[in-house]
């Protein structure tokens, strides 16, 4: 649809337009580049680094009972490449039985072949297979263990492969208005994209317990280099404080998934999400609009957590317009745990600013402080990625005439 310009300044609006459209490009460029960034380092890899906890438990079992469940978290395909380890085959003379799990053994050797402990029975095809599954199969019984340092292949000395023109009076205020709400809709755009990418990614991560065969090669890095221990030869020792140990899904036997682990906050979160928001512009009117939010924050425990926010909204009431920011910072809890279902609260403070104008509404160009608080649920989907809702209040801190306690509701992602 064509409109004629406003009379009072007939060459102001054409320019303030292509301002806006330069400044919308040159921001979806950069939220487009910055969301290519992120998912170029978000791929995921098929191995899975054992923490140094795990490590110093399994050193300390028995050792064809090692492989049955190990906690295991998985890297991404950024991480350093590691070199392989023997592939495993089956004997060539051997012929294999009905039934039973695959057995393999690594190439250099003829004899004995490995059988599959009892307690895989079940289990099925491993979500990593070998690298080659040959004809040798049998149905169950204990691992039979190679000698000490019969898989170490790894190199223990070298090193790891690892413009515009000016308008006037209202005029100017709601084109400013106009101009910071593109600005401010591209910054949640990107955010809202290095969310998903994050979701689909560390939200997607592994982080539980694997099931592999009790010889399985293990991947040790450090300052020394790389050398490979079979996970039943591990010793307490042979992985130092400054080494990193790690499972490559596809080697040896394969790899089985046993389970996730449970929502697990501790470290740092990334928050995006939306919803309805309430502001008191002047007197006690009460005016509510869309908004959106971006968060980051860090939990030194898996219940409470800080976490700064950024938050957006923009509405239309009275034949006018508003738009307000918000950022400031908040206490999170959530002591209350039913397995998938987590609740708790928040509560915070910050600094708003406000810009409001034309119809009925006052015109306003103003910041102020604000606080919050409400009351905050998780409903869990993997170890690291959650659904939030929250309902809450808010309230500015300018005096009797914006003093009203507003109502807020969001919903959204939490990264963890």
């Amino acid at each position: 649809m064509n409109r004629q310009p406003n009379s009072s300044t007939p060459a102001a609006a054409p320019r303030v337009t292509v301002w806006s459209l330069a400044r919308c490009r040159s921001l979806s460029t950069v939220a487009l580049l910055t969301a290519v960034a992120v998912l170029q380092s978000a791929c995921l890899s098929n191995s899975f680094e054992i923490p140094r906890d795990e490590i110093d438990r399994l050193a300390k079992i028995t050792p064809d009972e090692r492989g049955k469940r190990v906690r295991a978290v998985q890297r991404f395909g950024t991480a350093d490449d590691l070199p392989p380890a023997p592939q495993w085959a089956a004997p060539p003379t051997q012929m294999p039985p009905q039934g039973g799990p695959p057995v393999v053994v690594p190439v250099p050797y003829a004899a004995p072949y490995y059988t599959v402990p009892s307690y895989y029975q079940g289990y099925g095809d491993p979500y990593y297979g070998p690298h080659y599954r040959m004809g040798v199969w049998a149905s169950g019984g204990d691992a039979r263990l190679y000698p000490a340092g019969s898989l170490d292949g790894g190199d223990r000395s070298g090193g790891a492969k690892v413009a515009g023109a000016a308008l006037s009076g209202a005029g100017k205020a709601a084109s400013d208005r106009e101009s910071l709400a593109a600005t401010l809709a591209l910054v949640l755009i990107t955010g809202v994209v290095i969310g998903a990418v994050l979701a689909g990614s560390e939200g997607a991560r592994y982080d539980g317990w694997l099931a592999v065969h009790p010889h399985h090669p293990l991947h040790v890095v450090g300052p020394s280099g790389h050398r490979l221990v079979a996970l039943d030869e591990l010793r307490e020792g042979d992985v130092g404080p400054e080494d990193t140990a790690v499972i490559v899904g596809p080697e040896g036997a394969g790899t089985w998934l046993r389970g996730r682990a449970p929502l697990d906050r501790q470290g740092f979160s990334y928050h995006v999400g939306g919803g309805v928001g309430g502001n008191q512009l002047a007197g006690t009117a009460v005016h509510s609009g869309g908004t959106g939010e971006i968060g980051l924050g860090v939990f030194p425990s898996s219940m409470t957590g800080l976490a700064g926010r950024f938050q957006f909204g923009r509405g239309f009431a009275e034949g006018g317009d508003y738009l307000t920011i918000r950022a400031g910072g908040e206490a999170q809890a959530l002591p209350i745990d039913l397995g998938w279902f987590h609740l708790g609260g928040y509560g915070g403070a910050g600094y708003e600013w406000v810009k409001a104008g034309q119809g009925n509404l006052p015109e306003l160009d103003e910041n102020r402080l604000y606080l919050q608080a409400g009351v905050l649920a998780e409903l869990e989907w993997t170890t690291r990625l959650a659904l939030y809702l929250r309902y809450g209040f808010s309230s500015a801190l300018v005096g009797p005439q914006t003093s009203e306690w507003t109502p807020d509701f969001s919903m959204g992602l939490s990264i963890y």
